[in-house]
């Protein structure tokens, strides 16, 4: 990249501060305190200092770069930072209908189309190009089986009806149903297809890198950027090999991305990700502006979608689109509301729609472009995305690819396990989704029914709010049946501060789920001994010092599995080695703060469908 000029500094009369200057007046406001306890360290661990100062974002690449300028970290826009607001609908059996809902999404301010084709020889192609204005509408669609051939048919009915396909936009992304499916030789055929064409349909992209996949699946933020990046060097190997340029392939790729509610990180994340593609672009020796072609297509991410207070969700989805907005999206999808609960309706969509349509019209997010541009944090951040997720992009093809990864599972046991450890801590109230497991609408009313819902096949597993959803509904269930709240009395027993802490947290776990909650408070053991003859609960949970715990059990054991309610018994603390004897004295479970409560939420469920 050429040299850039420094700009001149505008009041050269003042003494610059250096980032040590702005540390120190930091421990100054702390009364001498060491800055460093203000650190945070991201799930993806990331460390997020307490203030930025320009030498953090100094000695990068683009430090003085403007938009449209290599290596497009400030994206590839030069005019405005318009986006296109696409409305997704799946379509079934009757296409008319689809296309119909699609006139009426247009027509309340959508700018383009995509539809999910379930069975492609059904799909009505002449209803579809008589309905659409090609010359300003973009019309994508997702295929789980045999795009080249759906693409074929379409390109014909266009043809027939007087429509160049060069005027066409959208993109096409095939997506087999069966993971395994997904990076064969047979799928990079179908893509070697659509690429021939498309040839001649420079807007339409035919290559849909999914990374997306990768936050629907649990992934953190370093994962999503690197195995998207590594999918497209996929691509391009393959579609090389193939018999397509590198140049061919670089100019018809689009990355689906999802944005989640990091506000700050979902930004970094996209310009992150224009860093890295630029990088790959000219690593296969093509021109630095082949890597403006790259078109990034947004979505909110289903991950943080929660069935419960789901208005909430409208809270999220508005971070989630000014994020991708800020981060230089091309075009987005914003998911409704209450996707979660209901099949999609009109009245739900039009929200989502909204929310795009004031940060354009009301906010005017459109008129500048890369507004996060010169943000000490976003820069530096930016730069240590791209580095973590260049290591594991790194990292991924030293071992092969990532075909080879995906096909030898690595890729799926990686996402896993950083899920598992999301789901973790969303379940310990370590991450919180506000109306799940935290600050929860107690008196919420339920306009489903949730037997059904949680045994149908459209509800979502894949979200960190599954397993604590599962749960309450089991306890609305519970409610229904036997109209009253299960209960669960919190007894706690003694003065230290960690026996306050692990009472504390249980009681706003099971008050999240739903129960009734009562806390009983004791000075002794031999006061809560015999209190609990009265006790009555479907849940009693035991908190303690760990010194008092160890000499209570089995005293306790007794009174517990003879306990008139056989309640799941649960103890607030981690006994570690002790697991084993104290389950054989009469406790199910442990509870405390950190611990993995999908055993509690197993137990739980097992003790309210037995009722």
């Amino acid at each position: 990249m050429p040299e850039l000029p420094e700009p001149a500094a505008l009041f050269p009369e003042f003494k610059a501060s250096t980032a040590a200057d702005w540390i120190a007046k930091v421990r100054q406001d702390l009364n001498g305190e060491n800055p460093d306890q203000l650190l945070w360290h991201s799930p993806a661990g990331i460390t997020v200092k307490p203030c930025y100062h320009p030498e953090d974002a100094a000695n990068q690449p683009w430090t003085f770069a403007t938009p449209g300028q290599f290596p497009f970290v400030r994206g590839n826009k030069t005019k405005s930072n318009h986006w296109e607001l696409i409305q997704t609908i799946a379509v079934g059996q009757d296409t008319a209908a689809a296309v119909d809902k699609g006139v009426q999404a247009l027509a309340e301010g959508a700018d383009g189309l995509h539809f999910v084709i379930q069975q492609a020889k059904l799909f009505d192609f002449a209803y579809l190009v008589q309905k659409i204005d090609y010359a300003r509408v973009a019309v994508s669609f997702t295929l789980s089986d045999r795009p080249a051939a759906f693409l074929a048919a379409y390109y014909h009915q266009l043809q027939a009806s007087g429509v160049a396909v060069g005027q066409v936009k959208g993109f096409v992304h095939y997506k087999p149903e069966i993971a395994h499916e997904n990076y064969t030789s047979t799928y990079f055929d179908e893509l070697a297809e659509l690429l021939q064409l498309t040839q001649n349909s420079p807007e339409l992209q035919s290559l849909s890198v999914d990374g997306a996949y990768f936050a629907v699946k649990g992934g953190n933020i370093i994962q999503e950027i690197a195995f998207t990046i590594s999918v497209a060097v996929a691509y391009l190997d393959a579609l090389t090999e193939r018999g397509f340029t590198p140049e061919t392939v670089a100019r018809q790729m689009q990355f689906l991305v999802a944005t989640g509610t990091d506000y700050f990180f979902e930004i970094a994340k996209l310009r992150a990700i224009q860093v890295l593609w630029a990088t790959i672009v000219t690593s296969y020796g093509l021109a630095p502006e082949v890597a403006a072609h790259l078109r990034l297509h947004s979505q909110t991410s289903r991950w943080y979608q929660t069935t419960f207070d789901p208005y909430t969700n409208l809270l999220r989805t508005t971070t989630e689109t000014m994020a991708a907005v800020i981060g230089g999206c091309h075009s987005l999808c914003i998911a409704s509301f209450d996707s979660t609960i209901r099949p999609e309706n009109n009245s739900s969509e039009r929200l989502a729609r909204n929310i795009s349509l004031i940060l354009k019209e009301e906010a005017y997010l459109h008129q500048s472009i890369d507004p996060a541009g010169g943000s000490y944090y976003l820069e530096a951040l930016t730069q240590q995305l791209a580095q973590e997720a260049w290591q594991l992009f790194q990292s991924t093809e030293s071992q092969g690819g990532f075909v080879a990864a995906w096909q030898h599972h690595t890729v799926q046991d990686a996402l896993n396990a950083v899920a598992q450890q999301k789901f973790k801590k969303i379940a310990a109230g370590e991450t919180v989704l506000v109306g799940t497991n935290k600050f929860i609408n107690s008196q919420e009313q339920f306009d489903y029914n949730p037997e059904e819902l949680i045994q149908s096949k459209n509800f979502d597993t894949n979200r960190g709010a599954y397993s604590l959803e599962v749960m309450r509904f089991a306890v609305e269930l519970h409610f229904r049946k036997r109209r009253q709240r299960p209960k669960a009395v919190v007894v706690s027993i003694g003065e230290t501060i960690q026996r306050h802490i692990h009472a504390s947290f249980a009681k706003e776990f099971f008050g999240c789920a739903g129960f009734q909650t009562e806390v009983q408070q004791f000075h002794s053991v031999a006061q809560a001994i015999e209190a609990l003859q009265t006790i009555s609960g479907q849940v009693i949970v035991l908190s303690s010092s760990t010194e008092e715990y160890q000499s209570f059990a089995q005293q306790l054991g007794p009174i517990l599995k003879s306990h008139k309610d056989q309640p799941a018994v649960i103890l607030a603390a981690n006994p570690q080695h002790m697991k084993a004897e104290l389950k054989e004295q009469g406790f199910d479970e442990f509870i405390f703060q950190g611990c993995d409560t999908a055993a509690i939420v197993s137990r739980i469920q097992e003790k309210l469908q037995k009722e």
